[in-house]
Parts: C-alpha cells; structure tokens; sequence
C-alpha cells in the first residue's frame, strides 16, 4: 500500500513540474508576433509637408525705361518638401536637428495698375527647389515648431507691358534666379500654420513683342534691344496652411 502511494504522489509531482515547465501558448504566440516583425533599418527619419499659402513680393528690374517704379506683386503658391531627422531620438525629448528638401517650389504672382494713365501688369511665375538646415522643437507630445532656413535655386518668369510708352507692347523674360528663405512652422498633430521671409535676385533674358523683325540689318545693328540681360532682385514673404505627416 506505501508503494502504490509513493508512486501515485512521484506521478502527480511530475505532471505538476512538467505543466509548470510547460510552454504557455500566449508566449508563444507573443515571441512569434515579436519574431515576425521586420526589425527597422538606421536610415534618415522624417515629415512630408506640403504648403498652401499666399505670396507677396517686392520686384525690381535694372534697364532703361523697365519697371521705373517698384510693384508688389501678389498671389499664391504651393511647396511639397520633406524634414529629414538627422537622429532618431530628441535631445532631452524636446530637440531634432535636421534638413529640409523642398521637391517642388511654386509660386505665381501678378500685379495690375495705372502709370501715367496707362493700364500696366506684370505676371510672374517661379518654380524651383530647395535645401537646407532645419531645427524641430517638440515641448509637448502634439506640439511642433519647425525653424529652417534654404537655398532655393529657381527658373523665374516675367511677362510685363511697362516698357516703354506704346501701348500693345510687352516683354517676355525668364532666367535663373538664386533665392533664400527663412522661417518658421508652428503645428499640432498634422496640421500647421507657418511664415517665411524671402530674398534674392538672378539674370533675365527676354524678347519684346511685337519689337523688332530679325533680318540681316538688324543682326548686324545688334539684338541688345530684343534679348536683353535684366538682373532683378527679389524681396517678399510667404504666409501658408501646411499637411505634415
């Protein structure tokens, strides 16, 4: 009787040690989930923008009888960009070092009025790119502020009727154009408000129409009247409504 006891309590100890040992099918589960997953690569984080805003900018062009006062000219533009993260962690929670790649960078703006009591317009449209530093503070957990500062080279366009006194004419230039922008975005969650300041100048080359007709005569007079080498400066803001995510 002592032995079939003894053997009965050795048998139920060892179940007892085995379920203990046993593997638990939700463990299981949970280190097969955690397995699965792809483990993340070390490369660059970030945001993609994308800014709806108004423009304004203050243009002057050096020539004879070109623009002889200083318009401003407004409208509209959009930027789509993205901030790069240079480390994945904040410092201390709050900071993120950066840069910013705007891919497109558009911007249309015009201005009509009377000079002299004549109707005059200019239309003016940029497209370029940008890159530069950027600074990303995050003091609370949905609150963003976005510093930066880029260079945005551009191909800018002009089509004008202020040169000269006949009416009907209007001039038509375009060129390379180096530009700068600083500013800052103030988000939360993904929607933001920001503003910029603006500010460079580059070369125009363009044709008055109607002008000149280019025959042989006119070639050998020279063409400086129908192509000419305009530089303007450019100086002007950006207020937009930005998609962050």
């Amino acid at each position: 009787m002592k032995k079939i006891v003894f053997i009965l309590c050795s048998l139920l100890l060892s179940v007892g040690v085995a379920s203990a040992k046993g593997d638990n099918p939700k463990e299981e589960k949970k280190s097969r989930s955690r397995s699965s997953q792809p483990s993340r690569s070390p490369g660059l984080e970030g945001v993609e923008y994308h800014n709806f805003g108004f423009s304004s900018q203050r243009v002057t062009l050096d020539g004879t009888d070109v623009l002889p006062f200083v318009p401003i000219l407004k409208g509209g533009g959009l930027t789509t960009g993205h901030s790069f993260y240079f480390h994945r962690r904040p410092i201390r929670d709050v900071v993120r070092f950066g840069f910013d790649i705007n891919w497109i960078a558009a911007d249309y703006v015009s201005w009509k009025g009377r000079v002299e009591g004549r109707k005059k317009w200019i239309h003016k449209f940029d497209m370029g790119m940008g890159i530069g530093p950027s600074l990303h503070l995050t003091p609370f957990r949905d609150l963003g502020i976005h510093v930066f500062f880029r260079f945005d080279p551009t191909v800018s366009f002009i089509a004008h009727n202020c040169a000269g006194d006949v009416d009907g004419k209007f001039e038509l230039v375009a060129g390379f154009a180096s530009y700068f922008s600083t500013g800052v975005a103030v988000s939360w969650s993904a929607f933001s408000i920001g503003g910029e300041f603006r500010f460079g100048g580059g070369k125009y080359r363009g044709v008055r129409i109607p002008d000149v007709t280019i025959s042989r005569e006119e070639i050998d007079l020279g063409l400086d009247d129908a192509l000419n080498r305009q530089r303007h400066k450019m100086r002007g803001y950006r207020v937009y409504l930005s998609f962050r995510f």
